[in-house]
Protein backbone atom coordinates (compact mmCIF):
# COMPACT_ATOMS: atom_id res chain seq x y z
CA UNK A 1 0.00 0.00 0.00
CA UNK A 2 1.46 3.23 -0.85
CA UNK A 3 2.41 5.66 2.29
CA UNK A 4 -0.40 8.66 2.51
CA UNK A 5 0.22 12.09 1.69
CA UNK A 6 0.34 14.51 4.66
CA UNK A 7 -3.29 15.89 3.98
CA UNK A 8 -4.70 12.69 3.68
CA UNK A 9 -3.20 12.03 6.94
CA UNK A 10 -5.54 15.00 8.20
CA UNK A 11 -8.35 13.93 6.53
CA UNK A 12 -7.59 10.17 7.96
CA UNK A 13 -7.72 11.85 11.81
CA UNK A 14 -10.65 13.84 10.54
CA UNK A 15 -12.41 10.84 10.23
CA UNK A 16 -11.27 9.58 13.22
CA UNK A 17 -13.15 12.36 15.32
CA UNK A 18 -16.25 12.14 12.99
CA UNK A 19 -16.72 8.62 14.43
CA UNK A 20 -15.88 9.66 18.14
CA UNK A 21 -18.10 12.38 17.56
CA UNK A 22 -21.03 10.05 16.38
CA UNK A 23 -20.43 7.44 19.13
CA UNK A 24 -20.48 9.70 21.98
CA UNK A 25 -23.78 11.64 20.73
CA UNK A 26 -25.10 7.98 20.94
CA UNK A 27 -23.96 8.27 24.90
CA UNK A 28 -26.25 11.74 24.89
CA UNK A 29 -22.99 13.90 25.59
CA UNK A 30 -24.02 16.74 23.30
CA UNK A 31 -21.42 19.05 24.01
CA UNK A 32 -18.75 16.99 23.92
CA UNK A 33 -19.98 15.94 20.30
CA UNK A 34 -19.82 19.31 18.89
CA UNK A 35 -16.23 19.56 20.06
CA UNK A 36 -15.49 16.82 18.10
CA UNK A 37 -17.44 17.85 14.83
CA UNK A 38 -15.24 21.04 15.05
CA UNK A 39 -12.32 19.00 15.70
CA UNK A 40 -12.98 16.70 12.74
CA UNK A 41 -14.14 19.85 10.36
CA UNK A 42 -10.55 21.85 11.53
CA UNK A 43 -8.53 18.69 10.51
CA UNK A 44 -10.91 18.34 7.45
CA UNK A 45 -9.49 22.15 6.55
CA UNK A 46 -6.15 21.19 7.34
CA UNK A 47 -5.93 19.09 5.02
CA UNK A 48 -7.34 20.75 2.22
CA UNK A 49 -4.54 23.65 3.01
CA UNK A 50 -2.09 21.44 2.83
CA UNK A 51 -2.99 19.76 -0.32
CA UNK A 52 -3.80 23.29 -1.86
CA UNK A 53 -0.20 24.66 -0.55
CA UNK A 54 2.12 21.40 -0.75
CA UNK A 55 5.23 22.87 -0.27
CA UNK A 56 8.33 20.39 -1.47
CA UNK A 57 10.77 17.77 0.06
CA UNK A 58 12.78 20.23 1.78
CA UNK A 59 10.27 22.77 2.82
CA UNK A 60 7.01 21.00 3.97
CA UNK A 61 4.28 23.13 4.40
CA UNK A 62 2.27 23.28 8.00
CA UNK A 63 -0.94 24.08 8.09
CA UNK A 64 -1.59 27.61 10.35
CA UNK A 65 -1.76 27.30 13.94
CA UNK A 66 -5.32 28.00 15.18
CA UNK A 67 -8.21 26.15 15.67
CA UNK A 68 -10.35 29.01 13.92
CA UNK A 69 -12.01 27.66 10.89
CA UNK A 70 -13.41 31.05 9.80
CA UNK A 71 -8.96 31.73 9.26
CA UNK A 72 -8.70 28.65 7.63
CA UNK A 73 -11.59 29.06 5.57
CA UNK A 74 -10.26 32.68 3.99
CA UNK A 75 -6.49 30.99 3.74
CA UNK A 76 -8.09 28.30 0.87
CA UNK A 77 -9.29 28.49 -2.23
CA UNK A 78 -13.26 26.99 -2.35
CA UNK A 79 -16.34 27.99 -2.92
CA UNK A 80 -19.05 27.06 -0.49
CA UNK A 81 -22.39 27.00 -0.53
CA UNK A 82 -24.30 29.24 2.68
CA UNK A 83 -25.62 26.25 4.54
CA UNK A 84 -21.76 24.89 4.84
CA UNK A 85 -20.36 28.42 5.11
CA UNK A 86 -23.18 28.96 7.83
CA UNK A 87 -21.94 25.84 9.60
CA UNK A 88 -18.29 27.00 9.80
CA UNK A 89 -19.56 30.56 11.47
CA UNK A 90 -21.41 28.95 13.98
CA UNK A 91 -18.73 26.00 14.94
CA UNK A 92 -16.33 28.51 15.19
CA UNK A 93 -18.33 30.91 17.45
CA UNK A 94 -18.50 27.85 19.56
CA UNK A 95 -14.63 26.78 19.80
CA UNK A 96 -13.52 28.73 23.07
CA UNK A 97 -17.20 27.96 25.11
CA UNK A 98 -16.42 23.89 24.43
CA UNK A 99 -12.50 23.97 24.84
CA UNK A 100 -13.09 25.83 28.29
CA UNK A 101 -16.45 26.33 29.82
CA UNK A 102 -16.06 24.78 32.84
CA UNK A 103 -19.50 24.89 33.23
CA UNK A 104 -20.43 22.00 30.41
CA UNK A 105 -23.20 20.38 33.03
CA UNK A 106 -25.23 23.35 32.55
CA UNK A 107 -23.21 24.32 28.51
CA UNK A 108 -24.72 21.06 27.35
CA UNK A 109 -28.19 21.58 28.51
CA UNK A 110 -27.66 24.31 25.83
CA UNK A 111 -28.05 21.89 23.31
CA UNK A 112 -31.31 19.82 22.04
CA UNK A 113 -30.19 15.88 21.13
CA UNK A 114 -32.09 17.34 17.82
CA UNK A 115 -29.72 20.33 17.58
CA UNK A 116 -26.57 18.31 18.24
CA UNK A 117 -27.99 15.56 15.61
CA UNK A 118 -28.28 18.68 12.95
CA UNK A 119 -25.07 20.24 13.61
CA UNK A 120 -23.32 16.39 13.52
CA UNK A 121 -25.15 16.17 9.82
CA UNK A 122 -23.92 19.11 8.58
CA UNK A 123 -20.20 18.72 9.99
CA UNK A 124 -20.42 15.34 7.87
CA UNK A 125 -21.64 17.03 4.71
CA UNK A 126 -18.75 19.71 4.99
CA UNK A 127 -16.42 17.36 5.76
CA UNK A 128 -17.17 15.01 2.75
CA UNK A 129 -17.51 18.09 0.88
CA UNK A 130 -13.76 19.39 1.55
CA UNK A 131 -12.41 15.81 0.48
CA UNK A 132 -14.08 16.48 -2.56
CA UNK A 133 -12.06 19.47 -3.16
Amino acid sequence: MPELKVFEKWWLMSDEDLSTAETIYEGGHFINCLFMCHMSVEKALKGLWLKQHPGSLEHPSNPPYTHSLLRLRRELVIALDEELEEHIILMDDMSVPLRYDFELKILDKSYSKAETAELLYISKRLQLWIREQ
